[in-house]
């Protein structure tokens, strides 16, 4: 793997992470869920490069268990109910493992706010893991994931942040108003959805690309995830709210 990577190429693996969301729930909602699973954990492992957290082996050993806490809450529970617990013990463990260091606790707000925001965005990515095999599920999964893609693809582009911003977000919602197109059933709501993936996207983007870690391989690497992950709960809640 090369030492850096590239905001292109960043973008580029982001697009890949979706295709590869909405192949394996093409697939199966197993194979999908596995395809998940496996972008928690390169955020998990990730994250805490990225944003310079101190003694990141503890965060990611945090991150993992969070990861894998609402995994499991979802798949037993079918819903994102237990979420709730699942998030209160990780915000719980991001305190323990401040209160456990001895290096000064330098820079405490920034370690424990990324630490729990961390938290959250698995949380979000768990969402996908309860979208359930309906055929309309299916549905709203891949133009998520196909937004998603076509956002990150266009990301890729060098432009500067404002007309890139516009660029991502008119890509992904025309998209999304295709979709809605071949996908009668999904209505306005795909337009919605390609609307939102763009802004997840070209903010991502433009604002995980200021960090100077950004282009370390796993911190880059959990960059690129991003969008896709924390993009499970908007879509989960656009699937329950309008169209289940």
């Amino acid at each position: 793997m090369a030492r850096t990577l590239s905001p292109s190429v960043r973008a580029v693996l982001s697009a890949v992470a979706a295709a590869a969301v909405a192949v394996g729930y093409v697939a199966s909602p197993t194979v999908g869920g596995v395809v998940v699973c496996v972008l928690l954990a390169i955020f998990a492992v990730g994250w805490p490069q990225l944003v310079g957290l101190p003694i990141p082996w503890q965060r990611t050993a945090l991150l993992l268990l969070a990861g894998a806490g609402a995994g499991w809450a979802v798949l037993t529970s079918g819903n994102l109910r237990l979420l709730a617990i699942v998030g209160a013990l990780g915000v719980i463990g991001a305190f323990v493992l401040e209160l456990l260091r001895r290096d000064g606790r330098q820079r405490l707000v920034d370690s424990l706010s990324a630490s729990v925001a961390g938290v959250v965005v698995l949380l979000s990515g768990a969402a996908w893991l309860g979208m359930g095999p309906d055929p309309i599920a299916l549905a709203v999964v891949v133009t998520t994931a196909g937004t998603l893609a076509a956002g990150a693809a266009v990301s890729a582009i060098h432009l500067p942040p404002w007309p890139h911003a516009l660029a991502t977000i008119a890509a992904a919602t025309i998209l999304g108003a295709g979709a809605a197109l071949a996908l009668p059933e999904l209505s306005w709501v795909a337009a919605l959805i390609g609307l939102a993936a763009g802004l997840v996207s070209s903010s991502v983007h433009q604002a995980l690309g200021r960090y100077r870690a950004a282009r370390q391989p796993l911190a880059a690497l959990a960059a690129a995830v991003l969008p896709v992950v924390i993009a499970g709960l908007p879509a989960y809640g656009l699937l329950r709210y309008f169209l289940l």
